[in-house]
């Protein structure tokens, strides 16, 4: 399942098919976390799981206002974003973030503690490593942040579709303020996460955007 949300993620040109791809590989990454089935993998993968909805709701709006104002589906024909679509800039930057673990944000606990945990499964410990960042590969964000041509709005962007956005913003920050308060007086349980874990995902991370 993880092998084939990335395959085709990897080769697929379709903006919202890369999300559903991208989205497919994560969800097998989750399956391996609770065939493992200890504690504190069980908690972070249903704290990842959640986060997961939110930042992928975010990537979908912003992808799906991209689609319907520009008519560009596919990630060749990507440019700048124009200055009117700036809320859709920030909330790629958060989806984004969400992605890729960044410190802070609500994905960065449970990230760090399966990563911790699949240190002991060398092979699983590296196909969550190469999975945690397929989207930051896949889809085309330096294009939209910063290729000198801008896309054309042919359409207006609906008043749903923009209070959906900045909801899910809003959401989204909540969510990383608050997101070990909640952990623990949901699952209760501690958090630990390993230096060497951490290390590795940040190398990833500059290892993504050298890449991009």
């Amino acid at each position: 399942m993880f092998l084939y949300g990335v395959i085709y993620a990897v080769i697929e040109n379709n903006l919202r098919r890369i999300l559903c791809f991208a989205s497919i590989s994560q969800k097998g990454i989750m399956l391996m976390a609770i065939s493992i089935g200890t504690r504190d993998l069980l908690a972070a993968a249903a704290i990842l799981a959640f986060c997961h909805i939110l930042y992928k709701c975010l990537m979908t709006i912003c992808t799906g206002i991209i689609t319907d104002t520009t008519e560009v589906e596919f990630a060749t024909d990507i440019k700048k974003l124009p200055y009117s679509l700036w809320p859709v800039g920030i909330g790629i930057v958060v989806g984004l973030c969400f992605i890729i673990a960044v410190p802070f944000v609500g994905s960065f606990i449970p990230k760090s503690v399966t990563l911790n945990e699949f240190m002991e499964y060398g092979t699983i410990y590296l196909l969550f490593l190469a999975g945690s960042s397929i989207l930051l590969l896949c889809y085309p964000w330096r294009k939209i942040f910063l290729i000198d041509e801008y896309m054309v709005i042919k359409h207006k962007q609906s008043n749903h579709s923009v209070f959906a956005l900045y909801f899910m913003i809003i959401i989204s920050v909540f969510i990383s303020i608050f997101i070990k308060p909640i952990s623990k007086f949901a699952l209760d349980i501690e958090f630990f996460i390993s230096d060497i874990a951490l290390v590795d995902q940040f190398l990833l991370i500059t290892a993504s955007l050298m890449v991009t």
